[in-house]
């Protein structure tokens, strides 16, 4: 990919500056590229623009991943309207207080409403959960929870650390 000179903080790039790494990323000839963050319904009008950006220039796949807690109606219906393909749920558990716990105090109620919502929306997700110590005894319980609402793919992967730089 392409090499650039410095170190970029992502952290408080204008939209103008994210389109213009969109750019680079088609010129190199990526076919399938992630939305991811942080959460990306934070700037869900960013999100939705490189999505449509990526679908016009033909990229065959367009993802997004997002823990749920920013969804509502009006931001699902940007992301229908912006041709993304998928979602990529992230849920630590069912259990409440391990989910407040492993979200830094997001609402399990909250997290379920909007999953039903998405459900009814008939975008493509799928539900990642992310397993260590702390939520290994739920993985049944949230695969079973998950089931019972509907979610048609639902995946569990082990938190590994990361590797630190010399």
């Amino acid at each position: 990919l392409h090499n650039f000179d410095k170190k970029i903080s992502t952290k408080n790039l204008a939209d103008e500056e994210m389109m213009k790494i969109a750019k680079i990323i088609v010129n190199e000839g990526v076919f399938r590229i992630v939305l991811t963050g942080g959460e990306p319904l934070l700037r869900t009008d960013l999100a939705v623009n490189l999505s449509k950006y990526f679908k016009k220039e033909g990229l065959i796949s367009v993802s997004l991943n997002t823990n749920l807690l920013l969804l509502n109606n009006n931001k699902l219906n940007k992301l229908k309207k912006s041709g993304i393909d998928s979602l990529l749920i992230s849920c630590p558990s069912v259990d409440e207080k391990t989910y407040n716990e492993m979200t830094g105090g997001g609402s399990l109620e909250h997290f379920l409403e909007n999953l039903h919502l998405l459900i009814k929306s008939q975008i493509r997700f799928s539900i990642n959960m992310v397993i260590n110590k702390r939520n290994i005894d739920h993985l049944e319980m949230t695969a079973l929870k998950m089931k019972e609402m509907g979610v048609k793919s639902f995946g569990a992967t082990p938190m590994t650390r990361s590797r630190r730089r010399p």
